[in-house]
């Protein structure tokens, strides 16, 4: 049997993750304040990154975008909204 090399243990991950924590501060850089549950989740939206939504047909995926939309055009931040 062939041995695994890319296989990391747990407490690798660690030191890594301890970087990120205290790197993310005290609040998000873009926090979504009008579903704190979502914002405490995602720790807010980032820039530069890809947010996608999915789920199956008729679950408020749009309904989603366009609060998370309206949040941040609330907060004085440029939006563009885009829906296939």
């Amino acid at each position: 049997m062939e041995k695994l090399t890319n296989i990391k243990h747990a407490r690798e991950w660690i030191p890594a993750t301890d970087q990120m924590m205290a790197k993310r501060g005290k609040a998000p850089e873009m926090p979504i304040k009008s579903v704190p549950k979502l914002d405490a989740f995602l720790w807010g939206l980032h820039r530069q990154e890809l947010t996608m939504i999915g789920a199956r047909p008729s679950n408020g995926k749009s309904i989603l975008a366009i609060q998370l939309a309206w949040d941040m055009a609330k907060q004085g931040r440029n939006v563009y909204f885009m829906s296939l």
